[in-house]
């Protein structure tokens, strides 16, 4: 059924590169299509910040979109659109997960933006790391979709792994007073630290 889901949001990614092909504006949730046909084959530049991991994910995802989008106007040279598409069902699921771990990090880091803005300062620390966490993981996770479309360096790599380890770090200390905050024991989590 994952399959089915992605390969439908596929659909929806397909169209979307169509009609920034035709010069249409696309919604916002998918813009940044329009930016990467703009660039007109030219790699993003890598930025270590949560914005520039963002873009990096979302030119992976762009790229990965296009691939689909050409492979598939290629087989319609000999195949229905059907079977072109078919054809291209690997390229298209890769998309649609791409797009999906892009648009999760997006909202994501808007909606903690919101969340910092309205908690403790110390409260907002731990959200800001939990977005760390999840963005750096992200990234590297993706390493190999990232590299064929943006401009990230051996250094820059080994960086994000120094980062992930950091907020591994800082996320285990705050965890533990997140936690102990709720007032569940330890039997109730099934934890074996404790009693």
């Amino acid at each position: 059924e994952n399959t089915v889901l992605l390969l439908q949001t596929s659909r929806f990614l397909v169209k979307a590169v169509s009609q920034a092909m035709k010069g249409e504006k696309l919604p916002p949730g998918v813009s940044y299509i329009t930016n990467f046909i703009n660039r007109k084959g030219k790699r993003e530049l890598f930025d270590d910040s949560l914005n520039g991991i963002i873009r990096a994910v979302q030119a992976a995802t762009a790229g990965k979109i296009l691939s689909a989008w050409k492979k598939i106007e290629l087989k319609k040279k000999t195949f229905s659109t059907e079977q072109a598409t078919n054809q291209a069902g690997i390229e298209l699921v890769r998309a649609s997960q791409l797009y999906c771990h892009a648009f999760l990090l997006q909202i994501a880091s808007d909606e903690i933006k919101l969340i910092v803005s309205n908690v403790s300062p110390a409260l907002g620390e731990v959200f800001k790391n939990i977005l760390e966490l999840y963005a750096v993981d992200l990234v590297l996770n993706l390493i190999g979709d990232i590299i064929q479309h943006v401009d990230i360096s051996n250094n820059d790599i080994h960086k994000l792994q120094i980062r992930l380890e950091n907020s591994l770090k800082f996320f285990r200390t705050s965890a533990i007073g997140l936690v102990d905050g709720f007032d569940f024991s330890d039997l109730v989590l099934g934890s074996t630290l404790g009693s």
